[in-house]
């Protein structure tokens, strides 16, 4: 495997050691933060490659790069879009649920040293939106978390 496999890897172990509360072992590596209905169990935690370029730069004279490589923890739920109705007490609670899986989960990829991918030696964390409006009428929350792995490799085989 290469380093973007590994750090796949290492990500959906990570978060399944976190034992997220209502998430048991439903953290699975995909290409897309997506759900099959007649497979997935929800809530679960989609681990994918973020959709944007992966730059690749000269980091020394010894033949070493930098590679950075961006990743997306994405939280998926079912969809509770009443916050204001009356005896909706669960549709608080799982918003406030869901913020604190969000933390726990950008919290676990802090300490890049302790994250055991040769190379890695910085992650910048970026939290997204608790709630997307613009996916609002969707029957899925997406709760994301984007981490940049910042490893240095061999610049050639």
């Amino acid at each position: 495997m290469g380093v973007h496999a590994d750090i796949l890897t290492m990500a959906v172990s990570k978060i399944q050691a976190l034992a997220l509360a209502g998430i048991t072992s439903n953290v699975v590596a995909r290409k897309l933060p997506s759900t099959e209905e007649e497979i997935d169990t929800l809530p679960m935690v989609c681990v994918v490659p973020l959709e944007e370029d992966q730059p690749f730069r000269r980091a020394s004279f010894e033949n070493q790069a930098e590679w950075t490589v961006p990743v997306e923890m994405v939280v998926v739920n079912k969809g509770k879009r009443l916050l204001a109705a009356t005896g909706n007490a669960d549709v608080k609670d799982d918003l406030y649920t869901q913020t604190g899986w969000q933390e726990k989960v950008a919290k676990a990829f802090y300490d890049s040293q302790s994250l055991g991918i040769t190379g890695l030696w910085q992650t910048e964390i970026a939290p997204g939106k608790p709630v997307d409006r613009g996916k609002f009428n969707a029957n899925y929350d997406y709760i994301p978390v984007t981490v940049r792995f910042k490893v240095f490799t061999q610049g050639t085989n």
